[in-house]
């Protein structure tokens, strides 16, 4: 809603060369040549009226990127993203339902979030915004081609995390090679496998299993396993029922 300060600029420009303060006059002539600068580069890419978020979302097995693009009158206001690990088996729609949680508990959000997918508790996200709002994937059409794009940086960012996260490798080997020798092994732990028991108060006992290798989760082998009977008398017997 530029039009507001560019009149107002306007205006004060006009009352400063009126007043002969031409060095004023100046300076907020520059300052409306900035403003018209700046949106004029912030083109148009959905109907003018149009308030909207996009999120974008790519994943694989480890993490899971977001791409929001915050459109505001018509135009892109704004942009951002992040990566995250995923630390359970969340698909697409979980993933969303958690994005859109991050963006709208402190925020305010516009008319229109548009989404590759519904998130998995659709009502409770809609109850978190507080207000009437249009969730929906968007079937054709800009909106559709627009959130494309924001899909695409998704991947795009992605990438780019795979490829540090590959460029990490040596940091990885260093570490592993320092803990085969704090642990004094005759070779680095390649692979490491880790468990733990848990219970409440002595019953519902469960034991899980992480793996890792070379230096990173491996959670396609992760494992939880029920201790039952006599095994779950006390955490010595329920790790070893586990091993």
């Amino acid at each position: 809603n530029t039009a507001t300060y560019t009149r107002r600029i306007e205006q004060q420009m006009r009352e400063a060369a009126a007043a002969m303060d031409y060095e004023t006059a100046a300076g907020l002539r520059d300052d409306l040549q900035a403003l018209t600068k700046v949106m004029e580069k912030n083109s148009v890419v959905l109907s003018d009226a149009t308030d909207a978020d996009l999120v974008g979302l790519a994943q694989d097995e480890l993490e899971a990127s977001v791409q929001v693009f915050h459109v505001r009158g018509g135009r892109i206001r704004g942009q951002r993203g992040w990566t995250a690990e995923i630390l359970d088996a969340s698909g697409p729609g979980e993933l969303i339902e958690r994005a859109l949680t991050t963006l709208y508990t402190e925020g305010a959000a516009p008319k229109e979030i548009l989404v590759p997918v519904q998130p998995s508790s659709r009502e409770q996200v809609l109850e978190l915004i507080g207000r009437p709002v249009d969730l929906r994937i968007p079937q054709r059409g800009e909106k559709k081609d627009l959130l494309a794009t924001v899909t695409e940086n998704a991947q795009e960012a992605l990438r780019l995390h795979r490829l540090k996260r590959t460029g990490d490798l040596t940091a990885r080997t260093k570490a592993l090679e320092d803990l085969g020798e704090a642990l004094e092994l005759a070779e680095p732990p390649l692979r490491i496998e880790a468990f733990d028991i848990s219970h409440s108060h002595g019953t519902n006992v469960v034991g899980s299993q992480v793996v890792f290798e070379d230096g990173l989760p491996k959670k396609s082998e992760y494992r939880r396993y029920a201790v039952r009977g006599e095994a779950a008398r006390d955490d010595t017997a329920s790790m070893h029922d586990v091993i």
